[in-house]
């Protein structure tokens, strides 16, 4: 099937988060610690995508989209986010 086009990256991290093909995130599935993947539901769809496969690719994930925000969420909601992801957390 066609990949879709994306912008060329800002900034090395852009690689990662723009993401069209598994081939960059590979390395991440060797991350054991719990880790909080966040994207916002009315984010374009490259980064709900990239976040998505960023999440599927880390074996210890948890992958919350917060509805109805951008990259630039409200912090009341990624706090609510945030609080419930770390007491969740177990500690070794």
């Amino acid at each position: 099937q066609p990949r879709p086009k994306c912008r060329p990256p800002m900034r090395p991290s852009d690689r990662i988060c723009r993401a069209q093909d598994r081939e960059p995130l590979g390395g991440w599935a060797s991350v054991k610690q719990p880790v909080l993947v966040m994207d916002g539901g009315a984010s374009p769809a490259w980064m709900r995508n990239g976040a998505r496969a960023l999440a599927e690719t880390l074996p210890n994930s948890t992958h919350v989209t917060l509805e109805g925000q951008t990259h630039a969420a409200d912090p009341a909601m990624l706090a609510a986010a945030l609080g419930e992801f770390f007491a969740g957390v177990r500690v070794a």
